[in-house]
């Protein structure tokens, strides 16, 4: 077992049988003293069980009835991609814009949601009896398993959250945090399961939050441990996620207001090294990653996005959720497009009854983030600060970036409540 075992045993006491007398029982050892070793042991062994439940409670949150009415039109284009053999660079499911140039950046996501329901739905065994019976029955199953794929790459998504800590002692401060953002939180219409990210649904932005974790990873990885591996592996993950989900232009910004935080943070003399528990004698011996190559690894991801199959048509397609805000236009077409500060979620139809909670809610989480830079102030790093302000803001101009925010506060809260 894992479990520390006991450093003093009780000694065992024998009762006196008859006509026997005992001169004494012999004196208790005193017990040992609690070491900075024992302590960081137990500690250690009881932080499995807390890991256990943010993970379980993020895989429970996650696994949900979908009832998201996008997703058919996804599988239907998935179809049609693996069909044809080639992603789909013209709308044919539209009657206005049919046979038109067409930016479908996340064909990757619906390839293989597609090819898992196709593949599900042809298991589940016939019934000649009843075929819309059985049609209904394997359409259960098939969403089933998408569902379950989205729950498994959220929990994914908080395995690589709790990751982003030093070693050391405060594993459970960071299963709290990734619980708070992807678990369960108290939010103005109740318990609210998703935590600030807001439940997971069958769609491509959960497999992008999957690639922001790992991009906040492999950044932790550069600029507390000097690894140049996880550096190059940047360029590789942006590559499979502009072909995934828009949202690939915020991690674009994210990375590099990092960049810009490491230049201002060596300009100043500031560089942060890690606590002195989670230091090993390779990560000592590694000089520091450089600025400008941070830079020209910034410039490569940027670049990588063109081998979509729309090439340059990307940017634009990804850009489109920023521009629209600042068309003028004052109709909101989805959900998708509501912001904290726009006029249409005072729409009494939509949370005009709880939007001023929504507000506050809204500026409680990004004080809590904000007050864990002022707790930790020794050590403020504008590489660590630059990329939460912009995942605030974004969260900010909408509120489907409420999961990238959530990861990013996740990720900056359990650092400096470690430090």
């Amino acid at each position: 077992s894992d479990k520390p075992q006991r450093d003093v045993d009780e000694p065992r006491r024998v009762a006196p049988s008859d006509g026997e007398t005992v001169e004494g029982d012999e004196p208790e050892a005193p017990p040992e003293p609690w070491t900075p070793e024992r302590v960081t042991e137990w500690n250690a062994y009881y932080d499995l069980y807390v890991l256990g439940a943010a993970l379980l409670l993020t895989f429970v949150a996650s696994a949900v009835r979908t009832n998201h009415a996008p997703l058919w039109s996804s599988l239907r284009m998935g179809r049609e991609i693996i069909s044809h053999g080639t992603p789909a660079l013209t709308d044919a499911f539209s009657y206005t814009e049919e046979g038109r140039r067409w930016v479908n950046v996340p064909w990757l996501f619906q390839t293989v949601s597609a090819g898992l329901y196709d593949m599900v739905y042809g298991m589940v065994p016939e019934s000649q009896d009843d075929p819309t019976a059985h049609r209904a029955s394997a359409e259960q199953v098939a969403v089933g398993a998408l569902i379950a794929l989205t729950a498994l790459i959220r929990m994914a998504t908080a395995f690589v959250l709790i990751k982003i800590r030093h070693k050391g002692p405060g594993l459970w401060w960071s299963a709290v945090c990734t619980a708070l953002a992807l678990g369960a939180v108290v939010a103005p219409g109740g318990l609210m399961l998703g935590g600030i990210a807001q439940p997971a649904i069958v769609d491509s932005s959960t497999w992008s939050a999957l690639f922001l974790v790992l991009e906040v990873f492999l950044l932790f990885r550069v600029f507390q441990h000097s690894s140049q591996f996880a550096l190059y592996a940047l360029a590789p993950l942006f590559l499979v996620w502009a072909n995934v989900d828009p949202t690939f232009l915020l991690g674009l910004l994210i990375l590099g207001c990092a960049t810009l935080g490491r230049f201002l943070d060596v300009r100043k003399g500031k560089t942060p090294v890690p606590v002195r528990v989670d230091l090993d004698e390779s990560s000592e011996s590694r000089p520091p990653i450089t600025v400008g190559r941070t830079a020209t690894v910034l410039l490569a991801c940027a670049l990588v996005p063109l081998l979509n199959p729309s090439h340059v048509g990307i940017y634009p397609a990804a850009l489109e959720p920023i521009t629209s805000f600042f068309s003028g236009s004052k109709v909101q077409l989805n959900l998708n497009q509501l912001s904290y500060f726009g006029p249409t979620i005072r729409s009494p139809l939509l949370y005009g009854g709880i939007w001023q909670r929504l507000l506050i809610f809204y500026f409680v989480c990004v004080a809590a983030g904000l007050a864990t830079f002022f707790l930790n102030a020794k050590r403020f790093a504008w590489a660590r600060f630059l990329p939460f302000a912009a995942a605030a803001v974004a969260w900010a101009f909408y509120l489907r970036y409420a999961t990238e925010f959530a990861i990013v506060l996740a990720a900056v809260a359990t650092l400096n409540g470690q430090e």
